[in-house]
């Protein structure tokens, strides 16, 4: 791991730490509200990364998350994730031979993490830090000006963390609307994904 993505992982915990505490600095205002015992949201995603290729992608998929409360205003979460997208076609001429290249990429998250929320009347704000796997991989195809068709695959997977948080808009008693937006460790620094799906709470905190 090379210094500079220390420093990222470094301000990115800053980050969520000073989230955090804002929201705990604020708990003891928060109008009475009953807390679920556990939340399960699912939703659509979207990332936009710079991994593989030497151009952005941006792709799309799912995402599904579970959290479990111990208290009001903290619970652990586990998430689930794929997103899938293709780069755009790339074109080169070598010895008189035209190829254009193009990629297929995915990636599936498996990330677990402390999740600190703010529980108002009807917003229920949250942050959250996620850390775990990342897996990465493609199908990379190469169409030649002769008539050749290659295709390589690509994969492997990586140490992430997700650091982020977001919005969940109350519905009812039972249902809620969530906006999120988290920025992972791997990539560039300018990579982020938002998400934005149903949560579903369970059950009442004692």
């Amino acid at each position: 791991m090379n210094v500079g993505l220390i420093k990222k992982l470094k301000n990115k915990i800053l980050q969520v730490i000073l989230i955090c505490g804002v929201f705990l600095g604020f708990g003891s205002a928060a109008t009475a509200q009953d807390a679920p015992r556990a939340e399960i949201f699912g939703g659509y995603t979207y990332q936009d990364t710079l991994v593989f290729s030497s151009t952005r992608t941006s792709s799309s998929g799912w995402q599904a998350e579970g959290t479990v409360n111990f208290y009001r205003w903290f619970g652990l979460t586990t998430e689930l994730g794929g997103s899938y997208g293709i780069s755009g076609a790339m074109t080169t001429t070598v010895v008189g031979v035209t190829q254009t290249v193009t990629l297929h990429e995915y990636f599936h998250t498996f990330l677990f993490g402390p999740q600190i929320a703010w529980r108002r009347k009807n917003l229920t704000p949250f942050a959250h830090l996620l850390l775990g796997e990342a897996r990465n991989g493609g199908t990379e195809k190469i169409v030649d000006s002769l008539g050749n068709t290659f295709k390589f695959q690509l994969g492997g997977s990586v140490a992430a963390m997700y650091a982020g948080g977001g919005m969940d808009f109350k519905l009812s008693d039972r249902i809620a609307w969530r906006a999120e937006a988290d920025y992972p460790s791997f990539g560039s620094a300018k990579d982020v994904r938002v998400s934005t799906g149903i949560v579903f709470r369970l059950g009442k905190q004692k």
